[in-house]
């Protein structure tokens, strides 16, 4: 694939709300990335885990924290998707291990169905409409997203869980001795 003359190039990428997948492609005897995003496609000088990696740096954090936390929340370890922001919803999942060129990186939230095609292709339709081919089967890619999806699901009970007990360490107590009522912080309250 003579990637410069099918798209534009950029030198840098920062993944965001509108990536659909990054697809490594073949540049002479490097691997570029393919980046499809809503509204086009370019080329950037990067394999597809150096963005991912960017990408988690960008939003303060780094590829093997992610991945470390990814793991302990799903009990896995291998093919493991990641947060690359919870705050903009921006989970990745790998089509195949993150440190294999092949490996393709499709975002969860963009995703609108998918299907098999001929020869252990799965065919993606995203939001937009736009539909890309990739170079695995079916099951992966439904493995995948379901591995992503319950990632995600875990993650939000967290941070759910914390804005909860946070909420109920912040309460008041009404208490009625006598004729006047009184609040009394939780933090005061003490078992016996």
């Amino acid at each position: 694939m003579n990637a410069s003359t099918e798209t534009n190039k950029l030198d840098n990428y920062e993944i965001n709300s509108e990536t659909l997948a990054l697809v490594p492609v073949r540049y002479g005897v490097r691997i570029y990335t393919q980046v499809h995003e809503i509204n086009g496609t370019f080329i950037v000088p990067r394999r597809p885990i150096d963005i991912i990696k960017h990408s988690c740096a960008y939003f303060g954090s780094t590829y093997h924290g992610r991945v470390l936390g990814a793991q302990k929340l799903l009990n896995a370890s291998h093919k493991i998707p990641i947060v690359v922001d919870s705050a903009t919803s921006l989970y990745f999942f790998p089509t195949s291990s993150a440190s294999r060129e092949d490996c393709h990186w499709i975002s969860l939230e963009l995703i609108l169905r998918h299907y098999p095609t001929e020869l252990h292709f799965t065919k993606i339709v995203f939001r937009n409409n736009r539909t890309i081919d990739f170079p695995c089967s079916y099951t992966i890619i439904k493995n995948q997203l379901l591995r992503t999806a319950y990632l995600k699901s875990k993650l939000v009970q967290n941070i759910e869980e914390v804005i909860n007990r946070s909420a109920f360490r912040n309460r008041s107590f009404l208490v009625a001795d006598g004729d006047t009522p009184y609040q009394i912080p939780q933090s005061e309250v003490r078992p016996i």
